[in-house]
This record gives C-alpha cells, sequence and structure tokens, in this order.
C-alpha cells in the first residue's frame, strides 16, 4: 500500500521545481517595435521547456532584451509538450534612439520598427478575424528571415470553430523579391509576381518590392484567394 502511495505521489510531483533549469538565452526570432516604441513582441519556440518570458534591462542609452528560460531536467518522457508563440516585454520609456541589444550576446537586435509597418485598407469579406494561431504560417510557405527586419500579420476567415482560410502579410526590409521568373501583373506600380508553392495545392502568394521593404501577401489553408482578391488586398495596403 505505502508503495502505492509513494508512486502516485511521485506521480503528481514530477514538476516540481527542482525538476527545472531556469537559464537566460539569446532573444532570436522576427522581433516588432510597437509603433510607440514601449511594447516588444518577438516570434519565439521551445521544446522540453515551460514556455519563456522575454525580459527588458533598461538604462538611458541601451535597452537589453534576452530570453528567460526554464528547461525541464527530468526523463525525456517526462517532457512537457513544446509550443510556438509571440510573447511580448513593455518598456517603462519608448525605445527611441536607444539601441537595442541582445542581453546575452551583446549584439545588435534584427527588429522591425512598428512605425513603418503598413497596414490593409482592404480585407476579403470574412477575413477581418486576427489570425487566433499564436504563429502566423501557412504549410508549405517559405518562413520569414530572422536576419533582417520582417514582420508577419495574420488575418483568418471566420473565427472560433469557423475559422477557415487564411491571408498573411509579410513585409521584409530590402528590395530584391526571392522569386523566379517574370511578374506577371503590379501593385501600385511595382513589378509584382504570382506564386505557388505547389501546382495543384499549397499556399498562393503575390510577391513584390516598393524599393524599400518586399511585401508578400499569401492565402491559403485549405482554399486560397483568387488572384485578383490577392491583388487587390497588396494595392490596399498603406502605411500610417
Amino acid at each position: 500500500m505505502l508503495a502505492v502511495v509513494g508512486l502516485e505521489l511521485a506521480l503528481q510531483t514530477w514538476w516540481l521545481p527542482e525538476k527545472w533549469r531556469t537559464y537566460d538565452a539569446a532573444a532570436t526570432g522576427q522581433m516588432l517595435v510597437s509603433a510607440d516604441g514601449r511594447t516588444i513582441t518577438l516570434t519565439v519556440e521551445w521544446q522540453c521547456e515551460q514556455e519563456p518570458d522575454l525580459v527588458a534591462r533598461e538604462n538611458g542609452d541601451r535597452v537589453d532584451v534576452l530570453l528567460h528560460r526554464k528547461g525541464f531536467k527530468g526523463p525525456t518522457y517526462q517532457c512537457p509538450e513544446g509550443g510556438v508563440s509571440r510573447i511580448s516585454t513593455h518598456l517603462n520609456a519608448p525605445l527611441a534612439s536607444r539601441a537595442l541589444v541582445d542581453g546575452v550576446t551583446g549584439k545588435s537586435v534584427v527588429h522591425f520598427d512598428g512605425r513603418e509597418l503598413a497596414k490593409p485598407s482592404y480585407l476579403p469579406p470574412e477575413y477581418d478575424h486576427p489570425d487566433e494561431d499564436p504563429i502566423p504560417y501557412l504549410p508549405g510557405l517559405t518562413p520569414p528571415p530572422v536576419d533582417v527586419p520582417s514582420w508577419t500579420t495574420g488575418f483568418q476567415n471566420g473565427e472560433g470553430s469557423r475559422a477557415g482560410s487564411r491571408l498573411l502579410i509579410t513585409q521584409t526590409r530590402g528590395d530584391e523579391p526571392p522569386v523566379q521568373g517574370q511578374p506577371q501583373t503590379s501593385v501600385n506600380g511595382h513589378p509584382a509576381t504570382f506564386v505557388s508553392s505547389s501546382p495543384s495545392s499549397g499556399p498562393r502568394s503575390i510577391i513584390w518590392s516598393d524599393g524599400t521593404y518586399t511585401y508578400t501577401v499569401s492565402s491559403g489553408r485549405p482554399a486560397s484567394l483568387a488572384d485578383d482578391e490577392l491583388l487587390r488586398v497588396a494595392e490596399g495596403l498603406h502605411h500610417g
């Protein structure tokens, strides 16, 4: 009987603090500094850990950011399920001209300035719901880069149990769209190309550059928008 009780207690307490190892890690991934300069949001994933915390340490010249992680030290088969999310931290004062530095590596942090983020003035019917997935992503779509400023905003068709197809808008600093072939159309006077991840299925995208940023408007899962709708969303993007 005592053995059974001991086993039950062990099963109930495997998660106790001594099973966790806390450590600081570099804050890598898509990062956005909000338009008001007070909120930093990072795309992050974890395995055999708890969801990490994004920590900011400020002084008058710089803001250091890092991930405070808590890894599981117990048997692998008891590892908690990993995850992926967008996590945020808030500053006491706007970032402004202060340097944004990784608190672990000491290097400047690649981040997107929210003041320059383009917003859609047109969304297809029913696509005005924020994407409920923790990370805007479509299977078959090339992940956005993390070594240059980039940010992805997601929308979905319907919400809750009615949620269906998704629409993603990615804005990346740079004027060289990573596509092959000749442009088939234009977006506000800029050459643009339609791209599919596969001939018969998968996400459908329109990609173009305005000379400063490269934009990708994509849709899919379970169905992609028609090209004329993708083009209409693209032409409706605006700054400010």
